[in-house]
């Protein structure tokens, strides 16, 4: 149950510039799913076919210590659509509520930080 037939991940941490004031950073990260079923009789109506989400963020690091960050970043670049979880629940008969529910992957989301450490 919620186990994918088979999962792969790949990340590629590249600093591209080395400036007198720090780094500058490029990370892209990968992750692919295999098909997933949500409960034990392996409903196909709400399974998950196989997908994969690419995630990325640019940053600059500097080199004082201690130190601090700054970044933007971006996750499901692609905003690809996927099931992070279903409940078969359309059969009354069975318990039921006459419907299915599914709750949907975290949508392409972007943003910036800053992080200070001391």
């Amino acid at each position: 149950i919620q186990a994918p037939s088979y999962n792969s991940s790949l990340a590629v941490d590249w600093r591209f510039a080395h400036l007198a004031a720090g780094d500058l950073r490029l990370l892209v990260d990968g992750n692919v799913y295999g098909k997933q079923y949500f409960d034990a009789p392996n409903t196909q109506r709400i399974a998950q076919g196989g997908y994969g989400v690419v995630n990325g963020r640019v940053s600059f690091e500097g080199n004082d210590k201690p130190g601090f960050s700054l970044g933007a970043w971006i996750k499901n670049a692609a905003n690809r659509q996927y099931l992070a979880y279903g409940l078969a629940q359309r059969d009354p008969a069975q318990g039921g509520l006459g419907f299915d529910y599914a709750l949907v992957g975290e949508p392409r989301t972007f943003g910036a930080d800053e992080t200070y450490r001391f």
